[in-house]
């Protein structure tokens, strides 16, 4: 059960280890998604208060989970071409898109657009997506900055590499002063998705110190 629940989440899981490390999810429900918290939680008081009747709130927790999560993989389907749809209306091609949950899906989802390599940058779109049918609106273009020359020496550590694998749209940002140059790497599945009114957090970002003179790596800090 612990393996579907991060199944159908962006976390994801490694459904096929020790033979494969690759992750799989499918996006449908948020992390901390109250419903599948609250259903189980019905599924105990029943139990305890009417004890005959615990076999029967068992089966109705099982068809009411199944049935939620259905309907959220559709709302899923649904935010993902919406996002499609909104970047072809502006005349963009995309590569990929996809939606992920959010505190409150699934009515709550950010979208995510991805161009081909070809295109010009910024090529990836960030939209905002609410409602049942979700409806997009675009909030952010955003360039992935793997070709600055700082970045590209964060991506060749080790800590770098394991950020990629872990991440599913990672983008970086430079900024240096003081003879220090600080590379942030965060993954946009997760951005702002737990506080969402602190604007100015993101969750599982990795920061990386280089001394600007030398190229040395000074740490390495979450």
């Amino acid at each position: 059960m612990h393996l579907l629940y991060d199944l159908v989440t962006p976390w994801g899981t490694m459904l096929l280890y020790p033979f494969s490390s690759e992750r799989f999810a499918l996006d449908w429900l948020f992390i901390v998604d109250l419903v599948t918290w609250a259903l189980p939680v019905g599924v105990l008081v029943v139990s305890r208060l009417r004890p005959a009747r615990g076999r029967a709130a068992v089966m109705v927790w099982l068809l009411a989970l199944l049935v939620y999560g259905a309907s959220a993989a559709a709302v899923h389907r649904g935010a993902v071409s919406s996002v499609a749809e909104s970047e072809r209306e502006s005349g963009r091609e995309i590569a990929e898109a996809v939606a992920f949950p959010r505190l409150g899906a699934p009515w709550r989802w950010s979208g995510i657009a991805i161009a081909p390599l070809e295109e010009p940058e910024p090529r990836i779109a960030v939209y905002r997506l609410r409602g049942i049918p979700p409806r997009a609106a675009l909030t952010d273009r955003v360039d992935r900055r793997f070709d600055h020359p700082w970045v590209a020496r964060a991506l060749a550590t080790r800590e770098g590499q394991a950020y990629l694998w872990w991440a599913r749209v990672p983008v970086a940002a430079v900024e240096q002063g003081n003879g220090v140059a600080v590379v942030t790497l965060r993954d946009l599945r997760f951005g702002r998705a737990f506080v969402p009114a602190a604007e100015s957090w993101t969750p599982f970002a990795i920061r990386f110190r280089f001394e600007e003179r030398s190229g040395r790596l000074i740490d390495v800090s979450w």
